[in-house]
């Protein structure tokens, strides 16, 4: 069932950064401030010097000049706010500057909370192994009878020092959800990391004698223990299972009476109750299909509970976990710089789409006027969680979409070996910045070309995009994706590998391959 969407018009300019900025007031006020300060400042100063000339008595006079200046820099501030491309950059500063502020004064309390994209991995019947976050999942052979698509999620929920002593140990959170709820034929060998131990001179108790608990998590009966053998090794725990959605393993002291299953749901309760997924689908359109969903729920939330489609595609979605407090929301605004952008008739040229769990949006796409002829059209959605007070930091995070043309694109099907590599570049200069230097050396790159590329562009992210062209152009049979995937997993860029195999599932696919071979 929907609940209503919200549409409100975000001023229309052609530099405009639609739903990124939705006041000038902070500004305005932080100039107002600035202003009253430094003159304050500047009236106390000379009405407590004394005059050092008597032939010079300015020193005495109303502070004329600072005057002048705190009022020039004071209209720079809001005249910056009133253009729309220095608004946007102008208030994140800001915004950024009090954010720190704040951290300062309430030093180790002050946390801040980003977004977090969850993976998506493809299951074959040959079994593979996959390897995220300090966790392992290891598929059999045999284990599934056709293709299977899983997302993987890790969290670890605070638990307080008190809270804490009742534990000898404590691993992370494992989330799967499968596009096909179905047990698997043969079990999955799961490592879970220990994120927390006790340490060895806390007292009290022989820490071997705890008892290690698995619990498991559905949403049809909550958490409850799960029986299995379990293998403790150095830094984890392993066991077995047919059958995914949440596991959480404990190693509880003894000299702990109380129900392990109730503190674990109420602890889990108290973590998830602020937790919301943000996903987009299908990320990849093949024309003439060019539907897109947006879809916000909470995490508790089955998506399949109220929204189904047959062009949402677990395979081919985003799937973003953001924290909303209170009466929070999500808005998101399709960037018209890029090929693809939103129907009219769906999302008038600045707008922006409000979310609120539960939600589901859907537009129809469509390649931008000025976009040259080609096999594929990128676009990208900017979404911001607005802040609930100025102080704050708003969560802001990208997805990025694809218009494909049908025919052109059906020999990527029975040849992917062939594919070009450019389909990627786009994405990877969007999210490689400070480190294109470092990825142009992996890519053999010599460092006189690299200066070269430095010097004639003028931001990262045009370095990285001529970097990868020269790539292409220069190394002829070597261009292959495998390369490029291959030298983003050395320099550890794993938000970048994973937001690949998101936009592209054939990508994906062949990752898990490469793990299970392994």
């Amino acid at each position: 069932m929907d609940r209503p969407v919200y549409i409100r018009n975000a001023p229309k300019d052609d530099n405009s950064q639609p739903g990124r900025v939705s006041s000038c007031l902070l500004p305005f006020v932080v100039a107002l401030l600035f202003a009253v300060i430094l003159f304050s400042l500047t009236w106390v100063f000379n009405a407590l010097a004394p005059p050092a000339n008597v032939t010079s008595p300015s020193r005495n006079d109303p502070p004329g000049i600072m005057a002048v200046i705190t009022i020039v820099i004071a209209a720079v501030i809001m005249l910056a706010c009133l253009t729309s491309t220095s608004q946007f950059y102008g208030f994140l500063l800001l915004e950024r500057l009090f954010f720190r502020v704040k951290s300062y004064l309430k030093g180790k309390e002050m946390t801040t909370t980003f977004p977090s994209m969850i993976p998506t991995f493809t299951i074959r019947p040959q079994g593979c192994t996959i390897r995220y976050n300090d966790v392992t999942l290891k598929f059999p052979e045999s284990g599934v009878m056709e293709t299977r698509t899983i997302t993987v999620e890790v969290e670890n929920p605070p638990i307080s020092s008190a809270e804490r002593a009742k534990f000898a140990a404590m691993s992370a959170v494992l989330t799967v959800e499968q596009n096909v709820p179905q047990r698997f034929l043969r079990p999955v060998t799961v490592r879970l990391p220990w994120v927390w131990t006790r340490p060895t001179a806390a007292g009290g108790q022989d820490e071997s004698a705890a008892t290690t608990v698995v619990l498991h998590y559905s949403r049809d009966e909550g958490w409850t223990t799960f029986q299995t053998e379990v293998q403790k090794e150095d830094g984890g725990v392993i066991f077995q299972t047919d059958h995914f959605q949440s596991y959480w393993v404990l190693a509880v002291l003894q000299n702990w009476s109380d129900n392990i299953v109730n503190w674990c749901r109420k602890t889990w309760d108290d973590y998830i109750k602020d937790k919301v997924y943000v996903i987009v689908t299908p990320v990849v359109n093949t024309l003439p299909e060019r539907t897109l969903h947006l879809v916000c729920l909470h995490k508790s939330e089955n998506i399949r509970d109220f929204f189904e489609s047959s062009d949402a595609r677990f395979d081919s979605q985003i799937k973003q976990r953001i924290v909303l407090k209170g009466d929070q929301k999500v808005e998101a605004a399709f960037s018209q710089d890029e090929d693809v952008v939103t129907d009219p008739r769906d999302l008038s040229e600045g707008e922006t789409i409000v979310l609120c769990p539960p939600t589901r949006r859907s537009v129809r796409l469509r390649r931008n006027e000025s976009a040259t002829q080609k096999p594929f059209y990128d676009g990208k959605i900017n979404f911001i969680v607005k802040p609930r007070t100025w102080t704050e930091a708003g969560q802001r995070f990208e997805a990025f979409v694809q218009l494909r043309e049908g025919p052109a694109h059906k020999y990527r099907a029975n040849e992917p070996q062939s594919r070009d590599t450019s389909e990627y570049f786009y994405y990877v200069k969007e999210k490689v910045t400070k480190e294109w230097q470092d990825l142009a050396l992996e890519l053999g790159i010599s460092w006189d070309d690299i200066a070269n590329i430095e010097d004639r562009n003028n931001d990262n992210k045009s370095r990285c995009r001529d970097m990868l062209w020269e790539w292409h152009k220069g190394k002829g049979k070597a261009v292959t994706t495998d390369v490029l995937m291959e030298a983003l997993r050395k320099l550890s860029l794993m938000s970048v590998l994973h937001g690949l195999e998101q936009l592209y599932p054939e990508l994906a696919e062949a990752t898990t391959g490469q793990a299970g071979a392994q």
